[in-house]
């Protein structure tokens, strides 16, 4: 199970951080993520959002430090 909130709206499930990225900074386009700049996946603060492309999330885990550490 995800730690990422859940809301039903019209029997359609979407990520709490979705929804709220979209209820305050506008719409959503299907091919990139809402990503966090605070590393917390249950964050909803629209100022910790931004929208990027897979790669730029995986870049942003890499700079960071966080993921699978490979030996």
């Amino acid at each position: 199970m995800s730690d990422f909130g859940r809301l039903t709206i019209v029997e359609d499930l979407m990520p709490a951080h979705r929804l709220f990225y979209h209820l305050f900074k506008g719409e959503l386009e299907k091919d990139l993520y809402v990503c966090h700049t605070c590393d917390n996946v249950s964050c909803v603060n629209p100022d910790h959002l931004w929208l990027g492309t897979q790669k730029q999330n995986m870049e942003d885990m890499k700079k960071k430090g966080r993921g699978r550490k490979t030996s």
